[in-house]
């Protein structure tokens, strides 16, 4: 597996290396409860610690480069040792909270509903170049659906709604360095969700 890392020059391309080694570990549940006949409760979620166990000649970000070397990058060679340092991409915890529900209509159809909704601690998402521009803060998000089907399950019509919280990353301009930013202006439309702390 190769990656690649910004490079802080920015006439330049990205900086291609190897990765190091990362552990996670951690514990998954998943249950399910019918309450009735027709209503039926899930929940799964995960506790996981990842970490970076070995990785000595990692890529510096630009915001490292430019902070070096009180950031522990060496701007002579552009890396720095990411070895204890958190996995991305891998929060500390997440729940899955799921409900479905089932109503018989007209005798031979039925009107299904379900909810979906999770609840996450945060993470950086940039699992390639390790910036942290943009990241994850505690958030969640929640999508419902609406179907109409026959009682014996051979067809379904849904509506679908997603993303109702709009659970998106959030942006550090402090670690974004380039007068123009590395990001677009549309990518660079980023904000909070309702459930970040």
């Amino acid at each position: 597996l190769q990656l690649s890392s910004a490079n802080p020059d920015p006439d330049r391309t990205r900086i291609a290396l190897n990765p190091g080694q990362q552990r996670v570990r951690g514990i998954e549940l998943s249950g399910a409860y019918a309450l009735t006949e027709n209503l039926v409760f899930g929940l799964s979620g995960a506790l996981m610690d990842g970490e970076i166990t070995d990785f000595p000649n990692a890529g510096c970000t630009p915001a490292e480069f430019a902070n070096a070397p009180e950031s522990g990058c060496n701007p002579a060679t552009s890396r720095i040792d990411r070895t204890g340092t958190e996995s991305p991409v891998t929060p500390d915890w997440k729940f899955v909270l799921d409900v479905d529900y089932s109503l018989p209509v007209i005798e031979t159809h039925k009107l299904v509903v379900n909810g979906k909704g999770y609840f996450s601690d945060g993470y950086i998402y940039d699992a390639k170049g390790f910036t942290k521009v943009a990241t994850y803060d505690r958030h969640g998000d929640l999508n419902l659906s609406l179907g109409f089907g026959d009682i014996d399950d051979t067809w379904v019509v849904s509506a679908y709604a997603h993303n109702l919280f709009e659970a998106r990353p959030t942006y550090h301009p402090e670690n974004d360095i380039f007068p123009e930013g590395i990001f677009s202006t549309q990518e660079t439309n980023l904000s909070r969700s309702s459930f970040t702390s």
